[in-house]
């Protein structure tokens, strides 16, 4: 039985080593011109009157291939005059075509955008729509299939494969009795906690809160190396870098930010479960539950949700995330308690988190707009959070019957709570909608 394990298991890592080489030359290969247009080749749209001040220009057919393209575009507008370029095809299948275009104006004379192409596309041509100015005013358009598409393939297959590994080496931990069964329950609740906490961002648009567009703004900077290091050091803008990784990679500067969420979403719920379990002085069988329900109080409280997603202050809610582990770090330094490991350990677990913590106040002063709030009232909600999951946890650890009723009906209100803050949040709240053309896996 175990050598047929390890026969599959050989050949499930030959295939995913195959995959990767097949896609690694990809990687790295210079982008390739498709096409070129001039200004001369660009004709005036049927329909846009003379007279008119805004006026649309198109250019000839051109088959795209799936792949990520990159459009520059040299200009010489003057002032007061502005222009609009996408690239359009009339009848193209859905969701093939992806990219949001840029806007064009005076003083920006090299200008470049990136769009997505998910089929094989035919007669797409490049659309300018010029208010106050004419043809002339461009120069020349030029179209380029870049690998970024290759590195936005290779780089989900990585994490789907690592997620996937890590599947199969706990069904195994499962199999050889290893894992408990409250262990197995708490790890696909901690799963299906961390899936609803991120479900609002899981649509082909995105939410904007208040601070959202800042972030999405800097991100978009740091990918095209437009902020020194002395500013992002000033401004707490290391964070930011996580997404921006991606943005280097190919991924869109909204694709890139709702990976970095999720990640921040992931350490508050599996960070504040690992902190409870560790905290709570009782049996095992009873640890695992107590920490379960701390970490999905802590990550779905109604605050914790608007932090997120009506607010935008995605380094606030850093600091929310990593206060949790923190304290369990602070606490496994005390003298006596734990071996000289374990305290070297959590000397370093607690050295990342005052630095990510660090970093994440000085990001939301930076862009918060609400920074003229009373110091009181924005950090109080976090106390109260970090309360009222450690309160939670240690009720069920002290109760000694009826924990399964207290269980189910904790988690039963929970999740009422956060569905609903969740359909409030999607549909019927006030806070902005980005309708991109981007999907959230772009290039794929």
């Amino acid at each position: 039985m175990h050598k047929q394990l390890s026969r599959s298991r050989i050949l499930l890592y030959s295939a995913e080593l195959l995959v990767i080489l097949l896609l690694l030359p990809g990687c790295f290969q210079k982008p390739v011109q498709t096409a070129v247009f001039g200004n001369t080749e660009f004709t005036r749209q049927a329909g846009s009157s003379a007279s008119s001040d805004t006026k649309r220009y198109v250019s000839a057919g051109m088959e795209l291939r799936p792949g990520v393209y990159q459009i520059m575009i040299e200009s010489s507008l003057q002032d007061g005059q502005l222009c609009k370029a996408v690239l359009a095809c009339e009848d193209k299948p859905f969701r093939s075509l992806r990219g949001n275009g840029i806007q064009l104006w005076a003083g920006r004379e090299h200008a470049a955008f990136r769009y997505y192409v998910c089929d094989r596309l035919q007669d797409v041509v490049v659309r300018l729509n010029f208010d106050g100015g004419d043809i002339s005013a461009v120069r020349e358009v030029q179209i380029y299939r870049t690998g970024a598409g290759n590195r936005i393939l290779l780089t989900l297959f990585l994490i789907c494969a690592g997620v996937f590994n890590g599947l199969l080496r706990f069904r195994r931990r499962i199999r050889e009795g290893r894992v408990t069964v409250k262990r197995q329950i708490a790890f696909f609740s901690l799963a299906g906690v961390t899936a609803l906490a991120f479900f609002p961002f899981l649509t082909d648009y995105m939410i904007l809160g208040t601070d959202s567009a800042g972030y999405l703004l800097r991100i978009q900077d740091l990918t095209g190396e437009g902020i020194s290091v002395r500013q992002c050091l000033t401004e707490g803008l290391l964070p930011l870098y996580l997404p921006a990784l991606f943005g280097r990679i190919g991924f869109s500067a909204m694709a890139s930010y709702k990976l970095a969420v999720l990640f921040s979403i992931s350490l508050a719920v599996w960070g504040t479960y690992y902190a409870l379990y560790h905290c709570v002085q009782t049996d095992g069988n009873t640890r695992e539950y107590a920490a379960l329900l701390g970490a999905a109080v802590y990550a779905l409280l109604p605050w914790s949700l608007r932090l997120l997603y009506q607010e935008g202050a995605w380094g606030r809610y850093l600091i929310f995330a990593a206060l949790p582990l923190l304290c369990i770090s602070l606490r496994e330094l005390l003298p006596g308690r734990n071996p000289a490991g374990h305290r070297l350990r959590g000397l370093g677990v607690g050295i990342l988190c005052i630095a990510l913590i660090f970093q994440g106040c000085l990001l939301d002063r930076s862009l918060s707009c609400a920074v003229s709030q009373n110091i009181f009232s924005r950090w109080l909600p976090l106390l109260l959070c970090l309360t009222a999951s450690a309160a939670v946890c240690i009720l069920y650890s002290r109760t000694r019957k009826h924990q399964s009723a207290l269980l189910f009906t904790a988690l039963l209100v929970l999740l009422i709570a956060a569905v609903y803050c969740v359909n409030k949040i999607v549909f019927y709240s006030d806070v902005y909608y980005l309708y991109s053309t981007e999907p959230l896996l772009s290039g794929i």
